[in-house]
């Protein structure tokens, strides 16, 4: 869950656009004037790739900076960064587009971005997404946490409808899209270019989408392959839809939330394997040797599984692990994402 704060948090914080002409001018304000004399790069960013690609350097002088220059294609990411970090200079991300930007720096919420309509568009967007995310940090329960990441996912989904005609909506499409209804889905790429819509990716991302609609709506889990510990490939219905309750746990060895999680589910499977449950481990490692040792140092000592292709993951629509679904004996879905204090209530409350 804090992942998909994080990462949607993330993700809104590089964007902005409009103006006259085709030429635009970038004026930045930052808050420690012992920047004098840094050097500034203005780099176009790939956010599919990661890469960026330098287009300009300038000095700051005393605590401003400026950039120049023409904006002839459609609006895209910029980001203005240090040329050497120092831990000081932001990163300060805008879309470039024709018009006067203006970028300041603040003390208690990193910059603001100003100027142009898309930019205009984005910091508000950017502030109610920063707005929320504060409130999250201030949440104890499972439920507050979801309620804000549907207000967060409904905050994006408003600039990225506005904006499917240029990259900066194709890619906050890419951050939300797999906590998007399938009819919202289609609301966005009715929007977008025809380019868009044809992208391998996002054909994908629409059969996911539909495909965890369809379980949802029934409620009950979809059959996928997977290989266990000894690369046998195996099906999710030789352990679920059988006699016992069964937790499914996506996760990996590389995730943080999920190996913190890890003594919770141990607990659970010591109190309650005895009373009819059974736990059934996903994890999406490539490295098998990594995934094998997190099992070992962890005590994971119920079933092993692999979706290193991704595929489970993809029906199951997962965008962010860990992510559990807690699963009855006809193969009903009865909870999803169930963590820590409220995984064992629900336990208790089916197996007394």
């Amino acid at each position: 869950m804090k992942q998909l704060l994080l990462w949607a948090t993330a993700s809104v914080l590089m964007l902005t656009s409009c103006g006259k002409g085709t030429s635009f001018a970038v004026k930045g304000k930052l808050t420690d004037k012992s920047l004098d004399g840094k050097v500034l790069l203005l780099q176009k960013m790939n956010f599919e790739t990661g890469e960026t690609k330098v287009l300009d350097s300038t000095v700051v002088k005393g605590d401003e900076f400026q950039f120049k220059g023409e904006a002839k294609e459609e609006p895209d990411f910029n980001v203005i960064t240090p040329k050497v970090p120092d831990g000081k200079t932001p990163s300060m991300t805008f879309v470039r587009e024709p018009g006067d930007i203006v970028i300041e720096e603040k003390a208690q919420q990193g910059y603001t971005v100003s100027g142009t309509k898309t930019n205009d568009q984005f910091q508000k967007m950017q502030s109610d997404v920063l707005a929320l995310q504060q409130k999250a940090s201030q949440v104890t329960t499972q439920e507050q946490q979801e309620a804000l990441i549907k207000q967060i996912v409904g905050v994006v989904f408003a600039y990225a409808k506005e904006n499917m005609q240029n990259p900066t909506g194709e890619q906050l499409f890419g951050s939300i899209a797999y906590q998007l209804t399938s009819t919202q889905l289609k609301e966005l790429l009715t929007n977008a270019r025809p380019a868009f819509t044809q992208k391998e990716q996002v054909k994908m991302l629409q059969k996911s989408v539909e495909a965890k609609e369809k379980m949802l709506s029934s409620n009950q889990y979809q059959d996928v392959e997977v290989v266990d510990v000894n690369g046998a490939k195996v099906s999710l219905s030789a352990y679920v839809g059988k006699s016992k309750y069964v937790l499914v746990d996506f996760w990996a060895s590389w995730c943080r939330p999920c190996i913190e999680e890890m003594p919770h589910v141990v607990a659970a499977y010591a109190k309650f394997k005895s009373k009819g449950l059974e736990v059934v481990g996903i994890s999406v490692d490539k490295d098998k040797e990594s995934w094998l040792k997190a099992v070992a140092e962890n005590r994971m000592s119920w079933i092993q599984l692999n979706d290193a292709n991704g595929n489970a993951s993809q029906i199951y629509a997962v965008q962010s692990i860990p992510f559990t679904l807690l699963i009855d004996q006809t193969g009903k879905i009865v909870a999803q994402n169930l963590r820590g204090e409220a995984l064992e209530a629900k336990l208790s409350e089916l197996l007394p």
